[in-house]
This record gives C-alpha cells, sequence and structure tokens, in this order.
C-alpha cells in the first residue's frame, strides 16, 4: 500500500510542478543526464529487475528491494509520459533530482544497512 502511495504522490507532485509553473528539467538520459540509447535503456531496467528479483532471496527483508523498484517504477513511467524523468528538486544548482531518485536512494542505503547488520548478526553468532 505504501508503494502506491508514494508513487501516486510522486505523479500528483509532478502535475502540480507543472501546472503552478515551477521550474523543471526533463532528464531524457541516465545518472546526472548521461545519455543512453532507449533501447539500452530498456535492457538495463530489465535487468535491474531481474537483479531485485534474484537477490530477494538471500537477504532476510525485501522491503528495501519493494523501495528501489518502487522508485524505478515511477521514472520509468515517467519516460513513457514525458519522454524523459521529471526531475524538479535542485540541489546547489548542481543536481536535479526528483522523489523517485530520493526513494531509490533510501532503499539503496536501508539494502546496504540491513546487509550490515545481517552480517554482523551472524559473525556475532559463529
Amino acid at each position: 500500500m505504501i508503494f502506491l502511495i508514494l508513487f501516486a504522490l510522486d505523479k500528483l507532485l509532478k502535475l502540480f510542478l507543472i501546472n503552478s509553473g515551477n521550474t523543471i528539467a526533463i532528464n531524457d538520459g541516465i545518472l546526472f543526464g548521461i545519455y543512453l540509447d532507449p533501447i539500452i535503456l530498456s535492457i538495463v531496467l530489465m535487468l535491474v529487475f531481474i537483479l531485485i528479483i534474484y537477490y530477494r532471496k538471500f537477504f532476510i527483508s525485501n522491503f528495501p528491494l519493494k523501495i528501489i523498484a518502487t522508485g524505478i517504477i515511477m521514472n520509468t513511467t515517467d519516460r513513457f509520459i514525458w519522454g524523459g524523468v521529471f526531475d524538479y528538486i535542485y540541489i546547489l544548482n548542481i543536481l536535479v533530482i526528483n522523489l523517485a531518485d530520493v526513494i531509490i536512494l533510501i532503499g539503496i542505503i536501508y539494502l546496504i544497512y540491513s546487509k550490515y547488520i545481517s552480517e554482523k548478526r551472524n559473525f556475532v553468532k559463529s
């Protein structure tokens, strides 16, 4: 349920920003605006989903993977709707990101933390 709420919040926020005339950026590339052919990008996204499904078996909690997948889906739908990822959070006038990017980052941090705690527990039990 939380994932649907995040997805809806992302789309509603973007529609609000478009209608209010705020400064936005459409990123048709990948990370940091690097351009990647749409076919190659689609293959990369499919590989990411396959990795998420594969690695989910090896982690205690798959919640962080669901967070990451939610962010990926949010950005992927932007590519179909607007032809690129809709970015609107400006960081030091250097980097422009969106809610999906923040969600992906939180998922990655949570994933690393979960793995660290899991390994620490296994080390203590040994």
